[in-house]
């Protein structure tokens, strides 16, 4: 071996022996297209012949980035060539794993899987007997010796003066560049023949651009899908028909949510209308939404699952069943939000199936506004609908998030401060005043439910009107003393525990202290409001809410984790690979988590997912 060598000629090889294991990488890709179903349109096959190959260069071309660093530091070619040749054994052999377990699971490798792998918990997915070791250890090698030949040829090729580099760049720059590009006018355009290959490619991130795209035309018009086919889905939900009968009587349902309404912020001081309303309804004191974010708590209300599911559902354009069956049973509509249903994407998930009657955006200068005009559209919805079909439903209050409220309302919580800057806060910020003003947006939004309860009480509606309220996730202001703020930086009950309140006709209002989930909403509207008798398992991760069997754990989503709560303790379980482990204050605790538990979480996780 050569010692003394130009930093040149170790650039031009760990660029060619990074390039070659593209090839190693592209026929484990197989794997993920053979579980993939093969789209029907030549615009996604492109995609696919793109996206695939363009994705796996640039995973293979990992070494090269950490290597060249190490090219300038200490160019020595024994050094260079042995760290190389590690980092590319180490991707081939995760990819590998990788694609085992998204075979049998539908997900990739993160911290639960890693962890089980740490501490010997894989053995209760795989019985390791001296045959499967004998297997692992034959791959193990395999890989290794295929990357020493592969890195002694590209080794000796590279000695040449011309080894035609510059065009094998510009074709790879080309195709990534060109899958991208595709992607970002699949996703504009809603074309969800690209946009459910990605959750197949392992660590791929899309490009998605759509207002630039929108400059030039190139994007359809908010709420509209292109039309394409149908095709065949990765997703098994439900798992059987739910087999609903028409049930009697029709109730309505009214589904009332307030962004960022805490658990501990409905009383009769905060929400007088609401509290007052509370004396005659059923009371969940021990309630959590599905999220510590927007998208995961109200996707979790309506489809019944795990927010984990949310990225296929998109991909997909998928609506919940709660939606299809009241189409089924031809009820009316009525869905008003006061911020958008396009961010998040509900217009191509919740509200896919109806995305023709709904307003993706209400009108209004600001926030208050728009509450204002969501409360006025739906009581003359009520005076004006069919009262021979029953309605569904759903007022989204926004005021809270944006801690926002009139000038001249009533504003028992003082003092407040007057304007939100986010940058301002921190360990010696002093919370009171801007959760002041926070209490005083949600007594504002509870003067506005009180005039949509007024009225359904003046119609009679409670006689045959299911009515729910709650919120979408909580909202810290630095209880844990951490420097925690808002909402979507943790899963301890200030960001994940909300009030639910449940008015059902003919039954006697009680107040339940189990545990409860936003996944348990829509199974008990489902079975008890429209008659399907379908196990829950079938379609849901959750239970009936007057259930109280004590859970294994409560799954709450967030961005790039997800937390997992048991008593006691939060175990945030990271995409990226590892988890973090906490007490039910956010304060670091050292005990592992149960292998058990992660078990019964990859499989629920993955429920849902065609094998």
């Amino acid at each position: 071996m050569e010692y003394n060598v130009s930093r040149s000629r170790l650039f031009r090889w760990v660029a060619w022996f990074s390039f070659a294991n593209t090839f190693f990488l592209l026929l484990i890709a197989f794997r993920y297209l053979h579980l993939m179903d093969w789209p029907s349109t030549w615009v996604a096959q492109l995609f696919t012949v793109l996206a695939l190959p363009g994705h796996f260069v640039t995973v293979a071309m990992v070494p090269l980035l950490v290597v060249s660093v190490l090219i300038i530091l200490l160019p020595r070619a024994a050094f260079i060539r042995t760290a190389a040749l590690i980092l590319s054994s180490i991707i081939v052999i995760t990819l590998l794993i990788d694609a085992f377990i998204f075979g049998l699971y539908r997900f990739h490798l993160n911290g639960m899987v890693w962890s089980l792998i740490s501490n010997g918990g894989i053995t209760e997915i795989i019985p390791f007997s001296w045959v499967t070791w004998s297997i692992i250890i034959l791959i193990v090698g395999t890989v290794i010796s295929l990357e020493v030949a592969l890195s002694k040829m590209i080794w000796s090729w590279v000695t040449k003066e011309h080894c035609g580099g510059k065009p094998v760049f510009w074709v790879c720059f080309c195709v990534v560049l060109s899958g991208q590009v595709l992607h970002a006018w699949g996703d504009a355009n809603n074309y969800t023949e690209i946009t459910k290959q990605v959750r197949y490619f392992p660590a791929y991130k899309p490009v998605t651009m759509k207002r630039a795209l929108r400059k030039f035309n190139l994007v359809a018009a908010e709420g509209i899908k292109i039309k394409q086919p149908n095709v065949a889905s990765g997703l098994a939900y439900p798992l059987q028909s739910l087999a609903c009968q028409f049930s009697e009587p029709e109730y309505n349902i009214l589904l009332i949510t307030i962004d960022s309404w805490r658990f501990d912020m409905m009383d009769q001081k905060t929400t007088p209308h609401i509290w007052d309303f509370s004396q005659q309804s059923s009371q969940y004191l021990q309630h959590y939404s599905t999220g510590n974010a927007t998208r995961f708590g109200i996707f979790g209300l309506f489809y019944g699952i795990y927010g984990t599911y949310w990225h296929a559902m998109l991909a997909e354009e998928r609506g919940p069943l709660l939606i299809d069956e009241l189409l089924n049973k031809d009820y009316q509509f009525a869905i008003h939000a006061s911020a958008r249903l396009t961010n998040p994407e509900f217009d191509r998930t919740v509200f896919s199936a109806i995305r023709d009657q709904i307003q993706v955006k209400t009108p209004g200068r600001d926030v208050v506004e728009r509450d204002q005009h969501i409360t006025k559209e739906f009581l003359t919805f009520l005076r004006q609908r069919d009262v021979e079909q029953p309605f569904f439903g759903f007022l989204f209050y926004d005021g809270p998030h944006g801690y926002q409220y009139p000038e001249q309302a009533d504003a028992p919580f003082q003092p407040v401060v007057d304007k939100v800057n986010h940058l301002s806060f921190g360990d010696d910020y002093d919370p009171a005043p801007l959760k002041n003003r926070f209490l005083n947006a949600v007594h504002y939004v509870d003067s506005l439910i009180g005039q949509i309860l007024d009225h359904v009480k003046q119609q009679g509606l409670l006689d045959n009107t299911i009515v729910l309220i709650t919120g979408d996730h909580g909202e810290e202001f630095n209880e844990t003393g951490q420097n925690y703020w808002g909402h979507n930086s943790n899963f301890t009950r200030y960001q994940s525990q909300t009030p639910l309140l449940v008015s059902w006709p003919g039954q006697v209002p009680e107040n339940w202290s189990h545990l409860t989930s936003h996944l348990d909403v829509a199974p008990t509207l489902l079975k008890n409001a429209l008659g399907c008798t379908a196990p829950l398992d079938s379609y849901s991760n959750g239970l009936e809410l007057t259930n109280t069997q004590q859970r294994d754990f409560l799954l709450l989503s967030g961005w790039d984790r997800f937390g997992i709560l048991t008593p006691g303790r939060i175990d945030l379980v990271y995409n990226i690979g590892h988890i973090e482990s906490y007490d039910e204050n956010n304060r670091p605790i050292s005990t592992p988590m149960d292998n058990q538990i992660m078990l019964k979480a990859m499989q629920r996780m993955s429920q849902f997912y065609e094998k």
